[in-house]
């Protein structure tokens, strides 16, 4: 479901897009001893390509950061401000796979080589791990390479957001019920277990994002 939504993102002003795609604002430390707060974001400002972008809260010092003609979408800052995942399809076989750069761009590596879709990342508190959506599940990966564990056994769960004290994980999970599809907010321990069901009923309740300090959880619904 939210590769779908993205597509419908896509058409909407630059800063938009910014305030939808995840945790995108953040405090970046900046030379000096000044701190400048940036945003990273999706624009199809050039021949309708998909490209991550970052800028000042006033739209000042805008800068290009992927220019592959590829979609490069769901940027979201490391914790300390240094690194940006997104998803690109960028890859052979046009499979959406996730990378990691540096805030200005430079050091682009692809993080995942798999053969089905790896969207949705977000990062651990720590900055050591991300967080994906791949197969119908939430796993994570290792900054430093490798699979650090599966995270959900559900079929259709995307959208993770992992909690301030990096014990838990709040995600979608969509569901089919007579031929409708429905979903809620659910949340359980990064290693799969006590899994709880925050929303339940029949609307949409998607995009759940984690308060500052652990205790509560926003989420949009349709």
């Amino acid at each position: 479901m939210k590769r779908y939504m993205w597509l419908l993102v896509g058409v909407l002003p630059a800063l938009m897009v910014a305030l939808v795609g995840g945790r995108p604002a953040m405090n970046v430390a900046a030379a000096g001893d000044s701190v400048t707060e940036k945003i990273v974001f999706t624009s199809t400002r050039i021949g309708g390509q998909q490209d991550i972008y970052t800028m000042n809260p006033d739209g000042s010092n805008q800068k290009r950061l992927t220019t592959r003609s590829a979609s490069d979408i769901e940027a979201e800052w490391s914790p300390d401000g240094t690194k940006i995942v997104f998803a690109s399809r960028r890859a052979s076989g046009h499979v959406s796979q996730i990378f990691v750069m540096n805030d200005d761009g430079s050091d682009q590596v692809q993080l995942t080589h798999t053969v089905v879709d790896n969207y949705d990342p977000t990062w651990s508190p720590d900055g050591t791990k991300i967080a994906l959506s791949i197969n119908g599940r939430i796993s994570a990966f290792y900054l430093s390479g490798g699979s650090a564990g599966q995270m959900t056994n559900g079929e259709s769960d995307s959208e993770p957001d992992w909690s301030p004290s990096g014990d838990k994980i709040a995600f979608t999970r969509y569901e089919r019920v007579d031929n409708r599809w429905t979903s809620d907010i659910w949340i359980d321990d990064t290693d799969g277990t006590n899994l709880v069901n925050l929303t339940d009923n029949p609307s949409l309740d998607f995009s759940p994002r984690w308060s500052p300090d652990g205790s509560k959880n926003v989420y949009s619904r349709r």
